[in-house]
């Protein structure tokens, strides 16, 4: 049977739900009866993930109303979709046409298969072929952790430095690293035993080992023995453990057997160790041995460093300006940043936009453009306390009368941001800091002036900027 006659019948339908224009990048590939999986095809992989990510819920409904059963969709990449169409079924047997069916579910199988071993984590480069050092970008606010990960990889081993504790919020690059080092590792090092495993994986593979530990083998045994006989250990999300107390004894037990044996070990948390709850003094104790090193939220220059590598690796023509507009106005970490040129790009791609400007921009990442809509939610005591941790110093330092020059630039942009993120007039701002309105004027004025001529300055403001939008 042919069965791409539903597919045909249902985009009609699917009209009804889907732009045209993305629903015509989707082509029938092959219906396998006996478990109900209708395989689609597009042509790259950016359409995939943009329509799996938004459509294939509203397919899989109108497919379940007009079929009166499940229908589980799948979408695989062909970049010339013609050549994906099946041939007709009268011109096969019944037996050939089952065999190439057959055939279709294995490949997809195996394309599934495949993307599933090169990424565990769905961002748009925590693949693992990708998280390499060389396409590691560092500021001033990671380049620490980069090469300290750099020499663990090379020198895996040095009591000074086991274990490695890396920690940040989401998106800050700690999987990149871990993983980085994973790659170093085995290319200088093809006779050491190398594991990568997040700490979810790591718990579930403890609860087999012992649901199952009457079973013919002995899987605690077996867990264990893969576990502490590791030349190093690399341990991703250690927050999951948190509370499972048995899963946490064992791995207590392990740490100590690998650390006699100068097996090195990364670890990866979004919090301090010292603030990961329900997790023993004991444990805490022992990840606070080695070395504790924290990686922190992006600033302007690695952001843009990011979209200018990205837009040069898939050839998209986007201007340092629209580049610049993009940084300033999305704030957070780096999965954030790349999952906004992801969009992007997905978006350029299916509507074939060649000149990227800033109203595609907006179009494209209006639910991520963070330039303030709540002006006025913040206040300027806020502001000088955002103003004063930037650059080390105390909100004191920022109303009193001191003039050195790092003071007073700080002072100064404290003041053009109140003008910006506040509603209050320049009379009740100078209220704040003991001036004259004229002296505001004159600070705002002279701030936006200096951002034009002075780079880093532009960079400083861009940066305290994103951390009053994510405070708003």
């Amino acid at each position: 049977m042919d069965y791409s006659i539903f597919w045909t019948g249902i985009q009609d339908v699917l009209k009804q739900e889907i732009p045209n224009t993305f629903l015509t990048q989707l082509q029938y590939f092959s219906f396998q009866e006996e478990d109900n999986t209708l395989t689609l095809v597009t042509p790259n992989e950016f359409l995939k993930d943009f329509i799996f990510s938004n459509y294939k819920s509203i397919i899989e409904m109108k497919l379940m109303l007009c079929w009166n059963q499940k229908i589980t969709v799948n979408i695989i990449i062909n970049s010339n979709c013609q050549t994906a169409k099946p041939e007709k079924a009268k011109e096969k047997t019944e037996t050939e046409v089952k065999q190439q069916e057959k055939k279709e579910s294995d490949q997809q199988k195996n394309i599934v298969a495949a993307e599933s071993k090169q990424s565990s984590d769905k961002t748009f480069s925590d693949n693992d072929d990708e998280c390499t050092f060389d396409s590691f970008l560092t500021d001033d606010t990671n380049e620490y952790a980069f090469r300290l990960a750099q020499t663990i990889a090379e020198e895996p081993g040095n009591s000074k430095r086991n274990p490695l504790f890396l920690w940040g919020e989401s998106g800050t690059g700690k999987t990149h690293l871990i993983k980085a080092i994973k790659q170093r590792a085995e290319k200088l090092f093809a006779e050491k035993k190398i594991i990568y495993v997040t700490s979810e994986n790591f718990l579930n593979e403890f609860l087999d080992s012992i649901r199952n530990k009457n079973s013919e083998q002995d899987k605690p045994k077996i867990f264990r023995e893969k576990y502490r006989s590791l030349d190093i250990l690399l341990l991703d999300d250690f927050q999951a453990l948190s509370g499972k107390t048995a899963c946490l004894n064992e791995l207590f037990n392990t740490f100590n057997e690998l650390y006699d044996h100068k097996t090195q070990m990364v670890i990866t948390c979004d919090q301090p160790i010292s603030k990961v709850k329900d997790v023993e003094k004991r444990i805490k104790s022992r990840f606070s041995m080695g070395t504790t090193v924290e990686l922190k939220q992006p600033d302007y220059e690695l952001k843009m460093a990011i979209l200018k590598e990205l837009a040069q690796q898939n050839n998209m023509e986007i201007s340092i300006k629209n580049i610049e507009y993009i940084c300033t106005n999305i704030s957070g970490n780096i999965r954030e940043i790349k999952g906004a040129f992801r969009d992007l790009l997905a978006y350029t791609s299916i509507m074939g936009i060649k000149e990227i400007t800033s109203d595609v921009i907006n179009k494209c990442l209006k639910d991520k453009i963070t330039a303030v809509k709540s002006v006025g939610n913040i206040s300027i005591d806020k502001i000088m306390e955002i103003v004063a941790v930037y650059y080390d110093l105390t909100v004191l330092d920022i109303r009193g009368k001191k003039r050195t020059q790092s003071i007073a630039i700080a002072r100064q942009i404290a003041m053009y941001l109140s003008t910006q993120y506040t509603r209050l007039s320049t009379t009740q701002i100078g209220k704040y800091f003991n001036k004259e309105h004229a002296t505001i004027i004159h600070a705002a004025t002279k701030i936006k002036k200096r951002m034009e001529e002075d780079k880093k300055l532009k960079s400083e403001v861009i940066n305290i900027e994103n951390r009053i939008k994510e405070g708003v």
